[in-house]
């Protein structure tokens, strides 16, 4: 489903476009190669690889698969991607283990089949490589630039990427920030309104066009307005209002 010029959306659960517990999945056509953001659950890839064909595009091109956060609906998938294209995995330095080897209660998998969001018998596929990033790293394909923000609040390895490509800027937040200034503060360990109020402020300086989350509706233009709901929240009393409610 192409959203602009070169952004389009691969995958997504929600919008009945490939498996049920797929976030939703963004790929980013830089000219000479693509580049993925979060990769679903792992479950039916073939599904995310008929949407990128549908929309005219080659998979064979897909160069990287960047993951806002190591949690199974958003980074299951990147092992199969690694594995079918070469597909280069960048993720936070701080999910870089839990990526490589961590369990299923270490990434949160457990805790979300407690509540039923995910099925009991489904199991996180471990990648065999992941490149590290940091907070300000930026990485350029063709004439697309992406810069990481480090955002801890929703997990600890919790990053968004600021796209810059031609006539797009956009910003992947991942769950980190939802539309109406929703956060994916989660009732589990790792998630942390202290961690929300520490480090959302960082988008304050951040005004996209788009804001490209990974459940729920996107928006192409006044990112900013969402942004500042977020932001607003954070500083009140009560609890901000979160993904799941």
């Amino acid at each position: 489903m192409r959203l602009h010029n070169s952004v389009f959306l691969v995958g997504s659960g929600e919008y009945g476009l490939s498996h049920r517990h797929d976030c939703s999945v963004y790929l980013i056509d830089t000219g000479d190669e693509m580049i993925m953001v979060d990769s679903g659950c792992g479950n039916e890839p073939e599904r995310i690889i008929r949407n990128i064909e549908a929309d005219g595009l080659e998979p064979q091109r897909l160069a990287a698969v960047f993951l806002t956060h190591c949690h199974y609906d958003h980074a299951g998938g990147a092992s199969f991607f690694h594995k079918e294209f070469g597909t280069d995995i960048y993720v936070s330095s701080v999910d870089v283990d839990l990526l490589l080897s961590g369990t299923d209660e270490e990434i949160g998998l457990c805790a979300a089949k407690r509540s039923g969001i995910f099925d009991s018998d489904y199991h996180f596929s471990n990648c065999e490589e992941a490149l590290p990033l940091k907070d300000s790293d930026c990485l350029a394909f063709g004439d697309l630039s992406l810069r990481v923000i480090s955002v801890r609040g929703h997990s600890p390895g919790s990053v968004c990427f600021r796209a810059s490509l031609r006539d797009f800027d956009g910003l992947f937040t991942g769950d980190t920030l939802l539309a109406n200034g929703l956060i994916g503060l989660l009732n589990m360990d790792g998630s942390s309104l202290k961690d929300f109020r520490e480090h959302l402020p960082k988008l304050e300086s951040e005004s996209p066009d788009a804001l490209l989350p990974g459940h729920g509706v996107f928006t192409l233009s006044n990112a900013y307005e969402h942004i500042v709901k977020a932001l607003e929240a954070i500083k009140n009393l009560a609890v901000p209002r979160s993904m799941l409610e």
